[in-house]
């Protein structure tokens, strides 16, 4: 049971996973500020704060209990594009995070990684997030910050970036009846709706997962050419499909991110989730809208 007397800030709250975190929180009674690079008149409690600025975050994050963190760039491809921005971003901006939660003594800093952190896929973007877990787990150590790390595998859902997977092919169809797929359609996932993903990462409040890291991904996995046939069928047309091989070859996984293992985690799952064809569905007639 969550005690719905506690003060939490959700750190690009305004993003796509974060935003719905800030509901989440709220629906159970939670005090929640949203921080973040951009304003949304949608949002409660949103302070426009660059995660840079350490004076004036450290302002705003004092007499809170837990901080949620899922600032910084979260896609793979612009990661690599700008590896220095990503060092700055990410690196440098939520190491400003833990230092500030240790100072002012929050109660437990809930980090946002990826499951990238077990591939040798993801580049940037990846070592990004395994160099934040080694500098939390530090923090941890010399200054007893109390963290949860959530890895999170493939969300989708509604207010998605525009470069998230199912989003991207879920736009092209809709344009163009034409989907250009990176790969061969044999590569796999664990689908998550990002809501079901908000709800387990609240629930991560629990002491249980004090000082763990967690995998957030769906129960069933499905190939990216069966994932276009659902999309066909859905849609009443027929797409084209253009397979190709990746610029980059070492940004996405195939088959599994599991190539190299930093530290064990647990996985959680929902016990009812959004089925990935009412998700889709939800994302379609959003667009037609």
């Amino acid at each position: 049971m969550i005690n719905k007397k506690i003060k939490c800030v959700v750190i690009g709250g305004n993003g796509f996973i974060g935003y719905h975190v800030a509901k989440q929180l709220e629906l159970l009674g939670c005090y929640t500020k949203v921080i973040d690079l951009s304003s949304n008149a949608n949002i409660k409690n949103l302070v426009v704060c660059d995660i840079k600025d350490y004076n004036k975050l450290k302002k705003e994050l004092r007499g809170f209990d837990y901080v949620f963190n899922f600032a910084g760039i979260a896609d793979i491809g612009e990661a690599n594009k700008y590896p220095l921005k990503t060092i700055n971003e990410n690196i440098i901006g939520s190491s400003n995070i833990f230092e500030i939660c240790a100072e002012l003594k929050i109660k437990r800093v809930f980090f946002a990684s990826t499951i990238y952190v077990y591939s040798k896929a993801g580049g940037f973007y990846k070592a990004s997030k395994q160099a934040l877990e080694n500098i939390l787990e530090t923090y941890n150590l010399n200054y007893n910050l109390k963290f949860t790390i959530l890895r999170y595998g493939s969300v989708y859902g509604l207010n998605a970036q525009p470069w998230n997977g199912i989003n991207k092919y879920i736009n092209a169809a809709l344009k163009s009846q034409k989907i250009v797929c990176n790969g061969n359609g044999e590569e796999i996932r664990e689908y998550i709706n990002v809501i079901d993903a908000a709800k387990l990462t609240v629930s991560t409040l629990s002491k249980k997962f004090e000082n763990s890291y967690v995998t957030i991904s769906g129960i069933n996995s499905i190939k990216t050419k069966d994932l276009f046939v659902m999309l066909e069928e859905i849609l009443q047309k027929k797409i084209t499909i253009k397979y190709q091989k990746s610029k980059r070859t070492n940004e996405h996984y195939l088959t599994t991110p599991y190539n190299f293992i930093p530290k064990k985690s647990v996985k959680i799952v929902p016990k009812e989730y959004i089925d990935l064809g009412e998700g889709l569905l939800e994302i379609i007639s959003n667009y037609k809208k």
